[in-house]
């Protein structure tokens, strides 16, 4: 039987987590400076999870460092 590594499962749930949080704070600031916004809320919540996902989750590489 093969089971998957719990150090990845781990990790990936953190990482869902830390973009969750990320875009929770950018909303609540959108909410609270208020509609200034001329774009539809659809949008603009599709923007700010983009701006979590790129700002949040880690980028892990794979090979070595070159110098």
């Amino acid at each position: 039987m093969n089971f998957p590594d719990t150090q990845k499962i781990v990790q990936a749930i953190n990482d869902d987590e830390a973009v969750w949080q990320a875009f929770d704070a950018r909303k609540r600031l959108r909410d609270l400076l208020g509609p200034k916004d001329p774009i539809d809320a659809e949008i603009a919540d599709t923007l700010d999870w983009m701006w979590a996902e790129r700002h949040a989750r880690p980028i892990r590489a794979i090979g070595i460092a070159l110098p």
